[in-house]
């Protein structure tokens, strides 16, 4: 009995553990599945915020455009108001400077008319005199008795008795030309000549300037500030000292302007030669973009241009206003320095940052000589600016006979 208890517990035992076998298969069953189910939820949800994340983007970056076109729009038209207040005021400095000088003009024109009225005043106070003192010498004379006798047209003396004088002698008046010339003999009477001569003595024993020496070479060794002030103020022998210990030809102060900058812009021929001739570079350009023959033109030197361009230096080369050569020379009134350029090859019609020519500048700054210049050498009169403006279009600016003078230029040619 004992024995099959024993082996009906065994059976009991063996059915509930796999009993509870099957439900653990069971419940790992489920709940695979349901991880499975929350996976494929999580997966669903993620591409579905990375779909929103992409919309989401894509619409701030449409937006962030527009702002950036918007922004960009803004600082064009701030930039086209700055520019076309900058030419208003240029174009008012040029009418009061032209103001100013017309109220100069006529106040010299008012002075000296001053002046010749007064000299008038002066040369007929003078006439007055010599006449006052001409009749109290005559009515002295005729008062002693003093009269010298006169001819009568028959040859025969007139009577000598003042008062047969008084009656029968017509005292002759003396001409303007008589008068002008006794005025001119008082001007050189020995009192004015000795008064004039002790002016010019005492202006030339006034001490003299005399030229400044140019300084010798220091002893000891030059470096780069006084290399490149004697190439501003024209010590040669400083310069050669420098190169001759070795110094670079090419060094530049803190603005990358050069000797050669230095000396062509203040017209030192000399030392350009003896900086070219040592390896000083005409293309090199300076903080700003400018180059020697930018400062040359600047400066108005045309043999330094000349001589510049002979070694090498781009007619070309733009500034950071991109201006080159001819633009300089134009603004600065240098007509010998453009018509070398010009027959050297330059571009006429190169338009600097904001689409001006040289024509513009000439026409705006009001230099007549330069535009003439300009037109006869083939310059563009249809060429619009950033402002859309001609040099025609510019020409309002100036008055009625100038401009009258242009429009006739601009047709003939």
């Amino acid at each position: 009995m004992e024995g099959e208890q024993v082996q009906t517990m065994r059976l009991r035992l063996t059915e509930l553990e796999e009993t509870r076998l099957k439900e653990e298969e069971k419940f790992d069953c489920n709940r695979q599945q349901e991880d499975m189910g929350a996976g494929k939820t999580a997966m669903e949800a993620a591409t579905e915020t990375e779909e929103r994340l992409v919309v989401l983007s894509e619409a701030s970056k449409r937006d962030r455009a527009k702002g950036m076109d918007a922004k960009v729009m803004k600082i064009m038209d701030i930039v086209r108001e700055e520019r076309v207040e900058r030419v208003e005021r240029a174009n008012s400095v040029i009418r009061s400077y032209n103001d100013k000088e017309r109220l100069q003009d006529t106040e010299h024109q008012s002075k000296n008319k001053k002046q010749m009225l007064e000299q008038h005043e002066k040369v007929t106070w003078a006439e007055e005199q010599i006449e006052e003192q001409e009749k109290n010498v005559n009515e002295n004379n005729l008062t002693r008795g003093k009269v010298e006798p006169e001819e009568d047209s028959s040859g025969e003396e007139r009577s000598e008795t003042p008062e047969l004088g008084m009656q029968e002698s017509k005292w002759r008046r003396k001409s303007s030309a008589e008068l002008h010339q006794d005025i001119v003999r008082l001007a050189g009477c020995p009192r004015s000549t000795r008064l004039r001569r002790r002016r010019l003595a005492r202006a030339a024993s006034l001490p003299q300037a005399e030229p400044q020496a140019e300084p010798q070479p220091p002893e000891g060794p030059v470096d780069g500030s006084m290399f490149l002030q004697a190439t501003c103020d024209g010590h040669l022998r400083v310069v050669e000292h420098f190169l001759a210990d070795g110094g670079d030809a090419n060094t530049c102060d803190k603005l990358c302007r050069t000797g050669l900058h230095r000396a062509s812009m203040e017209g030192h021929l000399e030392i350009v030669k003896c900086l070219l001739s040592a390896g000083a570079s005409p293309i090199f350009q300076d903080r700003l973009g400018g180059s020697a023959v930018h400062w040359a033109c600047r400066g108005g030197h045309l043999a330094v241009v000349r001589l510049l361009v002979e070694h090498g230096a781009a007619l070309s080369s733009r500034d950071k206003l991109n201006s080159c050569p001819l633009h300089v020379a134009t603004r600065t009134g240098h007509t010998d320095c453009t018509e070398y350029l010009i027959g050297a090859g330059a571009n006429i019609n190169a338009r600097d940052w904001e689409g001006d020519t040289a024509l513009h500048d000439a026409v705006r700054l009001g230099r007549y000589k330069l535009v003439r210049q300009l037109i006869l050498h083939g310059a563009d009169l249809q060429i619009k600016n950033c402002a859309n403006k001609t040099p025609l279009d510019l020409v309002r600016k100036w008055d009625g006979e100038r401009r009258g003078v242009f429009e006739r230029e601009a047709s003939s040619g």
